[in-house]
């Protein structure tokens, strides 16, 4: 997963991602990838990397790492 609020840089980790035959799904908030991140738990799914701005529109990306750490059901970060 792509946690990162600014569209081009997004895009362009995107891209990266997808040259390495990679799925991902781009969050543009902490908010959209704990949901994400809940989501995948219901599915049974995950994500093996998680690629996050610190600094997204004013939060602090470390929100991200907090939410892992609190779901057993999530690997480490």
């Amino acid at each position: 997963m792509i946690v990162e609020d600014v569209p081009e840089s997004a895009r362009i980790l995107a891209e990266i991602m997808q040259s390495w035959h990679m799925q991902y799904t781009v969050a543009e908030s902490s908010q959209s990838a704990v949901d994400a991140m809940d989501e995948t738990i219901k599915q049974g799914t995950g994500f093996d990397f998680i690629l996050v701005d610190a600094q997204i529109a004013g939060e602090d990306g470390s929100r991200v790492a907090e939410h892992i750490l609190k779901r057993s059901e999530l690997p480490s970060p």
